[in-house]
């Protein structure tokens, strides 16, 4: 559209993803001028009008809403709009003649309330693919740790998420590098989610850097920017030295340096990484002020055992003649996972042999089980797995 002195351009930046910002802008638009406001750009001054950009997002688990991208008009405003930068800035511009001009900036001020008010992303647990984790299954009943793993997870994020305000009375920030260190299964990622669920229901916002994200250290500057404009917030980073493992010796220095201009800026933000490795890390790595925590989930004793397994089997499953002691001993070593295996299996077994009457896991089933696990679990302890020297 040619300059002219009608006209008025008018821009605004939002602290917000642009994904939200598009949904945002089509609720309101939608709730301001009707259910069909929109028409796309008329190609030739009195030609057809292409069709309107809309992109699907997911706002919830299973759930989905429809955003506006690029270039829109909305009836009965003169004038157009875009959403989005050229670098995919969250930025709304419009063009429009100078009689919309403050209907406009009245509008973009209502597309910012909905942001502040309904954003899709705030207060909730997604990906740093924008998917949404589906927490409904996750309780602090199923948690089964040494009571210093539980101790080290309360007082070091779950007290900043659960009673921030004081936290910050007491000049504590809320920001803090934790990192979980553990073998194979042995319930960091389960901690995770029980803190992404203590983090929802607490208004944080939750960003879990999934390990199937090639080169986390080049994710790991969008997750941060996601979590410095969602802020209070939590980010989770799976597997934090896995291109360490795959022969690029600077990956994890990118993912701590990047991590320590966040915190630098005392934003509310706190990083928890985990490492199955963590004899293996830069001891400047692990060292007071780059990392503020380190929380070790091998600490699994008998008791532990025992407690696991008897939330896993019903109580009425279990013989009455089970000797604990001979239990624990065949499950020596075992992390949480192959221990919860135990006793799947075990009751899985029951089931088959019950014949329809209430099934029994009975001792032998239990030291069986636990034996059949051993060479799976020597293999996941074996040095070669994922690692090289």
């Amino acid at each position: 559209m040619p300059f002219n002195k009608r006209y008025v351009d008018l821009v605004r930046f939002y602290e917000f993803d642009l994904h939200d910002l598009s949904v945002a802008f089509r609720r309101k638009a939608v709730n301001l001028y009707g259910p069909d406001p929109f028409r796309g750009k008329r190609i030739g001054r009195f030609g057809k009008r292409g069709p309107v950009t809309f992109n699907s997002v997911k706002v919830g688990h299973k759930q989905q809403d429809r955003g506006v991208m690029n270039f829109v008009e909305i009836e009965p405003i003169r004038g157009h709009f875009i959403v989005g930068g050229p670098e995919g800035e969250p930025m709304l511009r419009a063009r429009v003649e100078n009689s919309f001009r403050t209907e406009v900036e009245q509008f973009f001020d209502c597309v910012q309330a909905q942001l502040d008010t309904a954003s899709i992303y705030r207060g909730n647990a997604v990906t740093a693919m924008r998917e949404f984790l589906d927490l409904s299954g996750i309780s602090m009943d199923r948690l089964v740790y040494n009571s210093k793993v539980m101790r080290d997870l309360q007082a070091n994020i779950w007290t900043l998420i659960e009673q921030p305000e004081q936290c910050l009375s007491a000049n504590i920030k809320l920001h803090r590098r934790i990192l979980f260190s553990g073998m194979f299964g042995s319930g960091k990622t389960l901690a995770a989610l029980v803190t992404a669920k203590k983090a929802v229901a607490c208004g944080w916002t939750f960003i879990y850097l999934e390990p199937t994200v090639d080169q986390a250290s080049g994710a790991i500057n969008f997750v941060l920017d996601f979590a410095s404009k969602y802020q209070r917030a939590v980010v989770f980073i799976e597997d934090v030295d896995r291109e360490q493992r795959h022969n690029d010796s600077f990956a994890l220095g990118r993912i701590m340096t990047a991590i320590d201009g966040v915190i630098s800026k005392n934003q509310e933000v706190i990083v928890i990484m985990t490492t199955n490795y963590a004899d293996r890390l830069a001891a400047g790595i692990q060292r007071p002020g780059r990392i503020d925590k380190i929380i070790n989930f091998d600490r699994f004793y008998a008791e532990d055992v025992e407690k696991l397994l008897r939330i896993v089997i019903p109580s009425e499953f279990l013989s009455s003649d089970i000797d604990w002691a001979e239990i624990v001993k065949s499950c020596a070593g075992y992390t949480p996972a192959f221990v919860n295996e135990v006793g799947v299996g075990a009751k899985l077994a029951a089931i088959s042999e019950a014949g329809g009457v209430t099934p029994r896991v009975t001792q032998q089933m239990l030291t069986e089980l636990a034996s059949d696990l051993q060479v799976q679990y020597k293999a996941c302890s074996a040095e070669s797995v994922g690692f090289k020297r």
